[in-house]
């Protein structure tokens, strides 16, 4: 048990306030006490207290700050610790190996000095982190608004919802006993606490002890009970690191590796106990030079502090300290590496993988307590818990019969005309191109499985796999998939809703190895050739070329259409992919006439499975999955959508349900998406005679449906339906839009508040601007941007505010709006004009339309906005055709008539064709380059025709990118007016990087010698005119590494009052990153037209493609290999080096 209290004691730095404070936390015994408003001066001595932790302000700032932790038991271990402003300590706390992350604040009193203050001085990432928040927030509930006429009104604060918003978004939720934590004083919020779902999954409680004479603030007081938990300081499995397996050296032992196996194979050992004994040299040897290279850091460190202790030259020291930081750097991103943290450098890079580190997720991985499924008693030992997981998933797994006759029966109603030839195709041999098409595929940074291979392995060496890979794939489509194979390892996420504590509440993922996958993907895509013929257009989860938006539009028109008695029904089917049966697969394959071999593959892929859960690192023992498909295999969706098309046909060839009519020819029974499926009713009689059809589907499967969670809506409430019904001003979600009785309602009001909160939260993720332009684009406005398609925006003004607030931190723009939506190349952050964006994704919708309203199995809506006239179509089609004319001039528009238009484009055009053809029609010239007057004045000192934004962007070290990039746009972080705090001169963005006193001659030497050493051209002295010089990736690189070093040294002095000396080392390590990043994307690229010229038929074709490889390796040669860096190439690029290139 942990007792820890939190109070606002309002000054202890006097004797008698410190007696009176001391005389309080002893009636109340905590464990730790956290004291805010303590009124201390910074480093003052408080010899009476053990075991304290303070932090404070300087002489008479110390008045009204200051925060406090006293740890008051021995058994608890204090780390971490961290202060700020003196109004903010972190620190970790451990007890019974378990580590509690406190942050304690006291933010400032008046709203002046408050405003702004949280977004800049606690980071989401400590949020994160974070398992208790607490201390004194002084937040305004209300604010009070005056009006003209003189009165007032107040009005829920917006400061208030940001800190709610911000601790919701991380998981953390305030408590709220019987009586309030906050304390509320004039219209305030005051003293709050905020906690993990780690914490609240402990055992705990809460009290409020009264205002004392000492303080007018009430005392929190919260006991958690701490389990004895088994600190897990290593993953049982292994994982291949990443950045070591890039490595040349590496690779060229891999590839020795792999050739041994080639020369050894003999014809009579089987290939799969062969591949298994291949996969552990592999291991094994990754091990070893893992190992390798962490003794040779060792040595290299402890060596280095020793010539830093020796040394009493500053320059010297300061060197040796920058190869230390180099050193522990790279050290730190192996341990990121290895303990599965991803690593993005400044989040520039749009990916799953960023959006899954911004989305919202539980802030701990860690599960302290878990409900067991079968008693419902709380679990709080490692061992129990990990059962009860196991346990809880093998009955889950576990094979359950299912009714063979009702399956059959309806199967009998899905005949599917099938292509003879494409189904004798799918069991043909599986070819080289096929292997090397899935790797391709493959996402990089997933977790692999138990052989802990990751993929970026078989993307490095697919030219020495591809063959071993084909033939071992060969013999699993005529064989049993031996089970070291296709094993997994079942890991589980909260899904953010319901109780925590319940199993049922978090969504289970298997980790499976690399070479199962591809294997997986490629019998996937054999399938895929033929889905979109045999599923009907009402499922649209999955399918090649159909999209989730065509649900909404022909839900939102069906309901358009409907009346008083029609009853529309979203179903909740229980653990969907886990139920399905695999008899009820097999039987769906064997209806559909599916190849034998294939058939038999994907029994064996799914059967004989054994899984091991995972939970806080630790395995449990195996058990054997009985039906289901694996979440985490690629072919697992595809399978599902098979099973479940026989509801649906069964549904829509009942010619007694009527469903809804759409028009006098066509009608809509059911709208499936995956798993979320929605059925249509006329009347109740409809309804009842659906549901029954679910009830055999599920039935004929072993799916379940979840009772609890079905939702009915209808436009008259006196229908009793078996489901709950909404409400009038209720609404249900479905696939990510809102629905109530008159159809899909706009939510884009309620995004763009989102947005403004999530900006003031991820504002601060990325320290570049394209980092933060990458998280506006990818993460947050496209939250907004799904809806687009559908409804429109009101308020674009604020909007506005909320991109100038992600971008600049602040409600001003830093370059002017029309500026912000050019081109990157030209002086632009090519962000949307979010109205033209959104008619230009309606527009897109009508060209899709167009494209498609003729096909046989087009969308339902379509066949009805083919039939719809002019003053009288529905109301998405009305907002998609005018949205598509504004793509004609305002001349032609009006001579364009409903029924008579045909696509504007001959082929399928992407949305960003779409867009800019908008914007070129009504912005003409939006996208030329203006310079400002100060973009002007640097084009004259460079001598350059053109501002050289395209090379600038071109730089590979991202801060020294960016700086470059951002000094072009003169949309540099900086005051005017201010000083230099080098040489006391006034600071402007070409004193800070070109012309400092303190600087040049240092970085002029620096940069003149290593042109020289890498054989590169010197420019003349350092200044601003070397920014028309970057001309190769090396001299860009160079520049942007210099600049890079610049800044930090300018605000090392600015804010740290700490002097760096910038050394030859620094730049070269950089560049060097900077060469290991470029020669990554080159391999990739010469990769991948490798594959393409072995596809190629046409002799011609051929040439040209190995013409541009050489091309390619050329000039990656000439751009960077020098006598100060080579890269050594692979053995098969070798053949497509010319002469003159250079390497090692």
């Amino acid at each position: 048990m942990i007792k820890i209290m939190t109070w606002n004691c309002q000054g202890c730095s006097t004797i008698k306030s410190m007696n009176q404070t001391k005389n309080t936390i002893n009636l109340i015994k905590p464990d730790i006490s956290i004291l805010t408003e303590t009124n201390l001066k910074k480093d003052q001595n408080l010899a009476q207290i053990k075991n304290h932790y303070s932090t404070g302000g300087k002489g008479k700032e110390a008045r009204g700050k200051g925060v406090m932790a006293i740890n008051h038991l021995e058994q608890i271990e204090i780390k971490n610790l961290e202060e700020k402003e003196g109004r903010i300590l972190k620190f970790t706390a451990i007890l019974n190996n378990m580590e509690i992350n406190i942050i304690c604040i006291y933010a400032p009193a008046s709203y002046d000095r408050r405003k702004g203050w949280f977004s800049n001085n606690i980071s989401l990432e400590d949020l994160e982190q974070a398992d208790i928040v607490t201390g004194d927030f002084n937040i305004n509930k209300y604010a009070k608004i005056k009006f003209k006429d003189g009165s007032s009104d107040k009005r829920k604060f917006t400061e208030n919802e940001t800190i709610e918003f911000l601790m919701m978004e991380v998981g953390l939720t305030e408590i709220l006993p019987n009586s309030t934590t906050k304390t509320t004083f004039k219209d305030k919020l005051i003293d709050r606490t905020f906690l993990s779902t780690k914490m609240h999954q402990l055992n705990h409680s809460y009290k409020i002890i009264d205002k004392i004479n000492k303080s007018d603030h009430n005392i929190v007081v919260m006991d958690f009970k701490i389990p004895n938990f088994t600190k897990i300081y290593k993953s049982p499995l292994w994982k291949m690191n990443s950045i070591i397996i890039k490595e040349d050296k590496t690779i060229k032992k891999i590839e020795k590796i792999i050739d041994h196996y080639q020369e050894t194979k003999r014809k009579n050992i089987n290939i799969t106990e062969y591949w298994i004994k291949f996969k552990k040299k592999i291991k094994k040897q990754c091990i070893t030079t893992e190992k390798k290279r962490i003794l040779e850091r060792k040595k290299t460190l402890s060596n280095l502090a020793n010539e830093h202790t020796k040394t009493k030259n500053k320059y010297e020291k300061e060197t040796i300290s920058n190869e230390i930081t180099i050193l522990q750097e790279e050290e730190r991103i192996d341990r990121m590496i290895k303990s599965s943290i991803n690593y993005i450098n400044n989040k520039e890079i749009a990916s799953n993988l960023l959006t899954s580190i911004l989305k919202k997720r539980d802030s701990s991985s860690q599960i302290h307590r878990i409900k067991n499924p079968s008693n419902g008693e709380i679990e709080t030992e490692q061992k129990e818990i990990t059962d009860c997981f196991r346990k809880y998933y093998e009955t889950l797994f576990k094979e359950k019969e299912c009714d063979q006759e009702t399956h059959t029966e309806l199967l009998s109603t899905w005949n599917p005309p099938i292509d003879k030839k494409k189904l004798t195709e799918m069991e043909d041999r599986i070819e080289e191109y096929e292997v090397k098409l899935a790797i391709e595929k493959i996402a990089e940074g997933k977790s692999p499985g138990e052989d802990g291979i990751t993929s970026s392995f078989y993307k490095i060496h697919q030219h020495k796999l591809i063959p071993i890979l084909t033939e071992l794939f060969n013999f699993f489509l005529n064989n049993e998939i031996p089970t070291e194979f296709k094993n997994g390892i079942l890991t589980s996420i909260y899904k953010g809703k319901g109780d925590v504590l319940e199993i049922s509440n978090r969504r289970p993922i298997t980790l499976l190895n690399v070479d199962y996958k591809i294997y997986s993907k490629i019998i996937n895509n054999r399938i895929l050739k033929i889905l979109p013929n045999i599923i009907s257009k009402y499922q649209n989860g999955f399918i090649p070329g159909r999209l989730l938006h065509n649900n909404i539009i022909a839900l939102d028109l069906a309901m358009e259409k409907s009346d008083r008695n029609t009853i529309i029904t979203f179903y909740d089917f229980e653990k969907a992919f886990d139920s399905i049966s695999h008899k009820a697969l097999i039987r769906t394959l064997n209806h559909l006439k599916f190849p034998r071999k294939i058939t038999n593959t994907i029994l064996s892929m799914l059967t004989n499975t054994n899984i091991r859960v995972m939970v806080n690192g630790q395995l449990s023992e195996s058990f054997r999955a009985g039906r289901g498909t694996k979440q985490g295999d690629p072919i697992s969706p595809t399978l599902f959508a098979i099973v479940c098309e026989c509801l649906s046909t069964s549904i829509r060839k009942d010619n007694t349900i009527i469903g809804i009519k759409l028009n006098q020819n066509n009608s809509m029974k059911i709208g499936q998406y995956a798993d979320d499926t929605v059925t249509l009713a006329s009347n109740i009689d409809d309804a009842d005679k659906m549901d029954m059809k679910v009830i055999k589907f599920c039935q004929a499967t072993a799916a379940k449906i979840n009772d609890n969670k079905c939702v009915c809506i209808t436009k008259n409430p006196k229908i009793k339906t078996k489901y709950k019904t909404i409400g009038a001003k209720e609404e249900e979600r479905y696939l990510g839009f809102f629905f109530n009785r008159k159809g899909v309602i706009s939510k884009v009001d309620d995004t763009v508040n989102k947005l403004e909160n999530l900006t003031k939260c991820y504002s601060s993720v990325s320290s570049t601007l394209k980092g933060r332009i990458t998280i506006l684009k990818s993460y947050l406005l496209s939250q907004l941007t799904f809806q687009l398609y559908i409804n429109e925006i009101n308020d674009i003004k604020k909007l506005e505010n909320v991109n100038a607030n992600m971008l600049f931190k602040g409600d001003r723009w830093a370059i002017s709006k029309e500026r912000s939506r050019r081109d990157y190349e030209i002086g632009g952050l090519e962000l949307w004009n979010m109205a033209t964006r959104s008619n230009a994704q309606k527009a897109w919708i009508y060209e899709q339309y167009l494209r498609e309203k003729d096909d046989q199995n087009c969308p339902p809506h379509m066949e009805v906005w083919k039939s719809e006239k002019e003053n009288s179509l529905s109301r998405i089609h009305i907002k998609c055709w005018k949205a598509w004319k504004l793509l004609h001039h305002p001349r032609e528009r009006i001579t364009l008539k409903l029924n008579q238009v045909k696509p504007k484009y001959e082929n399928k055009q992407k949305l960003k064709v779409i867009y800019r053809n908008m914007m070129d029609i009504k912005y003409k010239g939006w996208n030329k380059h203006q310079p400002t007057t100060g973009q002007k004045l640097i084009q004259k000192n460079i001598n350059h025709p053109i501002l050289p934004f395209r090379e600038a962007r071109s730089i590979t070290t991202i801060k020294g990118r960016d700086l470059a990039w951002r000094y072009l746009l003169k949309a540099l972080p900086k005051h005017h007016g201010e000083n230099c705090h080098s040489c006391k001169e006034e600071e402007s963005s070409m004193h800070i990087f070109f012309e400092c006193k303190s600087i040049k001659q240092n970085i002029d030497s620096i940069y003149q010698k290593v042109c020289k050493d890498s054989n590169n051209t010197y420019h003349g002295p350092w200044s601003e005119k070397v920014l028309g010089k970057l001309l190769t990736p090396f001299s860009s690189n160079l520049i942007g590494a210099i600049m890079e070093s610049i800044w930090y040294r300018r605000n090392q002095i600015k804010f740290n009052d700490n002097t760096t000396i910038i050394t030859e080392n620094q730049i070269i390590h950089k560049i060097k990153k900077a060469r290991d990043a470029e020669w990554d994307r080159t391999r990739k690229i010469v990769e991948k037209q490798l594959r393409q010229e072995l596809r190629c038929t046409d002799n011609r074709e051929s040439i040209n493609r190995t013409a541009s490889i050489k091309r390619r390796l050329e000039k990656f040669s000439h751009n960077w290999n020098s006598k100060l860096m080579t890269i050594n190439i692979p053995e098969h690029f070798i053949p497509y080096c010319s002469y003159n290139t250079n390497y090692s």
